[in-house]
């Protein structure tokens, strides 16, 4: 699972792109990724979670979810899941939301995801995007 993360407003919103095969130790190198981003940001830290290429995710949902610690992390925002294709981490994503009782929402496009957030936090500076190592 190449995966990508970056600021896409610094300390604010998060940008992640997830494409391929999902390991499990995948999932735990992500989990650290985001966490590192959660916890130098300024609450409440949303992601724009980007996924359209995803082949494959590990079977075991729980185990996912007790690897995705992020979601516990009271400084977590929204998660917008951007997916033009009903990908299997939009599914699993979408679950760990309503496991989590975190903030869980889904578009299909990047663009939508940022009017989306700017509706939902009117602290944010206006999102703008900038191709964060993707198109």
């Amino acid at each position: 699972m190449p995966f990508f993360v970056s600021w896409l407003c610094s300390e604010r919103v998060i940008y992640a792109r997830v494409t391929g095969l999902v390991t499990m130790e995948e999932v735990i190198g992500y989990n650290t990724e985001l966490v590192r981003y959660v916890t130098s940001g300024e609450a409440p830290v949303h992601t724009v979670l980007h996924h359209d290429n995803i082949t494959r995710i590990p079977r075991d949902v729980l185990s996912i979810r007790r690897a995705l610690t992020v979601l516990d992390n009271p400084g977590m925002g929204w998660v917008v899941h951007v997916s033009q294709k009903r990908s299997p981490w939009l599914y699993a994503g979408l679950l760990m939301s309503r496991m989590t009782g975190s903030l869980g929402h889904t578009t299909t496009t990047i663009q939508d995801a940022l009017t989306f957030l700017s509706n939902q936090d009117y602290t944010l500076p206006q999102l703008q995007w900038r191709s964060a190592g993707d198109d």
